[in-house]
């Protein structure tokens, strides 16, 4: 087992409990993404979810 495998493992349930919407993005990274201080605001439009 590789070790961010339990971290992919949530991020899908959390997937499966709420759905994306039409043009929502999921970002997901190491921690140069998870502290990623204003992701909404670099990316206008887009429905985010990290």
């Amino acid at each position: 087992m590789e070790w961010y495998e339990d971290e992919v493992s949530a991020m899908e349930q959390r997937l499966c409990k709420f759905p994306l919407s039409e043009g929502q993005v999921v970002f997901y990274g190491s921690s140069s993404m998870r502290m990623w201080e204003n992701l909404e605001g670099d990316f206008p439009g887009v429905g985010v979810l990290s």
